[in-house]
């Protein structure tokens, strides 16, 4: 028996299988950056202002929410930083 039990400890204690990230329809999760140049930062923070499911969080970062339910669940951060 001591195979078995060497054998389930390197399994699940010593080298356990990674994690599986999801999101919350059971599709796996997509890390992602992307980049855009503005030509007009007042124009896209009026444009995120206007809208109900962006949320300013200060500093040039904004939520982006999508209901579900009663409560909502982040699609991502925008963030407005100049590279210049």
């Amino acid at each position: 028996m001591a195979p078995v039990f060497h054998k389930l400890w390197l399994q699940h204690v010593a080298l356990p299988p990674r994690p599986r990230i999801v999101t919350g329809d059971g599709e796996p999760f997509v890390f992602a950056k992307v980049r855009f140049d503005l030509c007009d930062r007042d124009k896209a923070i009026g444009g995120f202002e206007a809208r109900d499911d962006v949320i300013d969080q200060g500093n040039g970062r904004y939520a982006w929410l999508e209901p579900v339910g009663n409560l909502q669940r982040s699609i991502g951060t925008i963030v407005l930083r100049s590279d210049g």
